[in-house]
C-alpha cells in the first residue's frame, strides 16, 4: 500500500499533464511514461496507456514512439508471463525500426527485451542471440552501465541452462563494467 501511495502523485501528475496537452508527440511520450509507471502496480492500466501511446504514434506517424510503446507492451506482457505476446510486440517493433531505419537506441532496447522474453520463455538459444546483438550495440556506444546490464543478462541466460563457466565469465565482465 505504501508503494502505491508513493506512485500516486507521479501518476496523477502525468494524467494532469496529458489532459493539458494537445494531440501531439508529447502526449505519445507522456502516455508511454504513464504506462511504465503502472507496469508494476497495475499492469492492466499499463497496457491501456501503452496502447493509447501506440495508437497516437501510428496516427501521427512517429515511428520512434511506436517502437517505444511496443517495447513497453513487450515488457508488461513479459512481466505477466505472457511471453509469446511479449515477443510478438517486440518483433513488431524490430520490423518498424528496420523499415524506418531507426537508430541503435531502438534496437538495443528491443534486443535486450527480446533476450529477456525468449530466455524467460525457455528459448535460450534465441535469447542468447538477442543478448549478444544488444551487447554489440551497447558496446559501440561505450555505455559501461549498459554493458554491465547486458553482460548480466547474458550470464543469467547461461546460468539458466547450467553453463556455469560461461555464466561466470559474463558475471565477471558485468562486475568489471559496473565498477568501472
Amino acid at each position: 500500500i505504501s508503494s502505491l501511495a508513493k506512485e500516486t502523485p507521479v501518476i496523477d501528475s502525468l494524467k494532469t499533464r496529458i489532459k493539458s496537452l494537445k494531440a501531439d508527440s508529447t502526449i505519445c511520450y507522456e502516455l508511454d511514461v504513464l504506462a511504465k509507471e503502472y507496469m508494476d502496480s497495475n499492469p492492466d492500466s499499463g497496457i491501456v496507456y501503452a496502447n493509447r501511446s501506440l495508437a497516437l504514434a501510428k496516427k501521427l506517424k512517429i515511428h520512434q514512439y511506436q517502437v517505444d510503446a511496443l517495447v513497453t507492451l513487450g515488457i508488461v506482457h513479459r512481466e505477466r508471463g505472457e511471453y509469446s505476446t511479449s515477443i510478438d510486440y517486440l518483433l513488431s517493433g524490430v520490423e518498424i525500426a528496420n523499415k524506418n531505419k531507426l537508430g541503435a537506441y531502438s534496437f538495443k532496447r528491443l534486443y535486450t527485451a527480446l533476450n529477456l522474453s525468449y530466455t524467460e520463455q525457455g528459448n535460450y538459444t534465441v535469447g542468447i542471440e538477442y543478448g549478444f546483438k544488444a551487447m554489440q550495440l551497447i558496446e559501440q556506444e561505450g555505455d559501461t552501465l549498459g554493458m554491465a546490464m547486458s553482460n548480466n543478462n547474458i550470464a543469467n541466460t547461461y546460468f539458466s541452462i547450467k553453463q556455469y563457466p560461461k555464466a561466470m565469465k559474463y558475471y565477471s565482465s558485468a562486475l568489471n563494467y559496473a565498477i568501472a
